[in-house]
C-alpha cells in the first residue's frame, strides 16, 4: 500500500507523490550533498564539514571569530560557502576562502598525577604542588607566601593540573 504526499513544486502545481518516490528523491538530495561536502572538504580543508569547528578571518578588520559549521554549499557564483553560527560575531553565510582550522593545540606532554600548577590571575605560574583534587591543591598553595598574597591581590587563584611541558624550559 503506497500513502501519497502532497507538496507544492516551482510551477505552482501541486502534484501527488508517493512516500517510495519521496524517499528516493531524499536519499538523491543527500547524495548529491554529500558529493558537494566531500568535494568543499577536498578544495579548502576538513574543517569545511558541519559540525566541524573553523575560524574566520574578516577579510577587512583582520578580527577571527570561532564557529560551528552548520553547512556548505557551493553558491550560485560557484564559490564554496558555509553557514557558520559564530562565536562573538554575526553568524551566516561565510565564503569559503574566510574559513580555516583551529590551530594545533600544543603538546602538553603527559599529565602528572596528584600534582598541579598554581597560577594568579594574570596566568603567572606561582606554584607545582601536590594534591589529589584541587581543593587539596589549593589548600597546600595557601601554605606559599607569594601565593596568600596573589589571592588577595586578584581576588583567587588559577589552578589546573601539572603537565609535562609545565616542566620544560621555554625558549
Amino acid at each position: 500500500m503506497s500513502w501519497w504526499i502532497r507538496h507544492t513544486d516551482t510551477s505552482g502545481e501541486i502534484p501527488l507523490k508517493s512516500t517510495d518516490t519521496q524517499s528516493a528523491y531524499t536519499t538523491e538530495l543527500a547524495a548529491q550533498l554529500l558529493i558537494a561536502e566531500n568535494d568543499i572538504a577536498a578544495e579548502y580543508g576538513e574543517h569545511m564539514r558541519p559540525g566541524q569547528l573553523a575560524v574566520r578571518t574578516d577579510p577587512e578588520t583582520g578580527k577571527t571569530a570561532v564557529g560551528v559549521v552548520q553547512s556548505v554549499y557551493r553558491r550560485e557564483d560557484g564559490m564554496a560557502a558555509a553557514d557558520v553560527e559564530l562565536i562573538g560575531a554575526p553568524s551566516g553565510s561565510v565564503p569559503a576562502t574566510e574559513l580555516g582550522p583551529l590551530p594545533e593545540l600544543p603538546d602538553m606532554g603527559e599529565r602528572i598525577e596528584g600534582q598541579w600548577l598554581i597560577s594568579d590571575k594574570a596566568g603567572k605560574t606561582l606554584a607545582h604542588v601536590p594534591g589529589e583534587t584541587r581543593e587539596e591543591a589549593l589548600a597546600e598553595a595557601r601554605k606559599i607566601s607569594a601565593v596568600r598574597q596573589a589571592a588577595a591581590r586578584d581576588g583567587g587563584l588559577a589552578s589546573r593540573p601539572l603537565w609535562t611541558s609545565d616542566l620544560a624550559p621555554t625558549s
